[in-house]
């Protein structure tokens, strides 16, 4: 996955067509699509976890164009991991707004808000099972588009995800005031 993220993150420096060199434009619908790696960290008022777990990642958003500079919109992500006994994922939706500080350059910060969904499932010994728990999620990022076509970009993206869990039930005993984040570094595709 980290060798198909540096290949996108060249290929989207290298020179684009005459075409794609003039200034962005954004208007009507808009939709994106990306694909990361990433981790998440997690912490409760009992635990300091803080472990970093790396995983995939994966988002979609789309909305329209409210002013040349502003874009609002839907985003759904996903991170993922599988370990030997088990897997971890954080899900989040959330509205969005994307905002270019510099209307005409593909630079943008985007912030959102909305839920989050967390779920593990375990093997201890011979017990399996499965937590999971909704909450509130933020969501904060960058990204620059990098035009390759009239209306379709390359972007290249940071983001993060905090996710509000509250109380969590996890192997016989209760994590407190649970935060976790994820934190994700991946490349897209954007038409607008």
């Amino acid at each position: 996955m980290s060798r198909l993220l540096l290949a996108a993150l060249l290929l989207a420096a290298l020179p684009a067509p005459a075409e794609a060199q003039r200034p962005q434009e954004r208007r009507g619908f808009w939709l994106a699509g990306g694909l990361g790696v990433g981790h998440t960290t997690a912490d409760c008022d009992q635990c300091a976890i803080g472990n970093r777990e790396g995983g995939s990642y994966l988002a979609l958003a789309l909305g329209g164009t409210v002013r040349r500079n502003v874009l609002v919109g839907v985003e759904l992500n996903a991170w993922y991991r599988g370990f030997e006994d088990g897997d971890e994922s954080l899900l989040g939706g959330f509205t969005v707004v994307q905002w270019y500080p510099w209307d005409r350059l593909g630079l943008h910060l985007r912030t959102g808000a909305g839920w989050s969904y967390a779920r593990s499932g375990y093997q201890v010994e011979v017990a399996a099972g499965k937590d999971d728990k909704l909450g509130l999620g933020l969501r904060f990022g960058a990204g620059w588009d990098v035009r390759v076509g009239s209306m379709v970009s390359i972007t290249p993206f940071l983001g993060i995800h905090v996710a509000a869990l509250g109380d969590r039930d996890f192997l016989g005993g209760t994590l407190t005031n649970l935060i976790s984040s994820s934190r994700q570094a991946g490349v897209g595709v954007t038409i607008h």
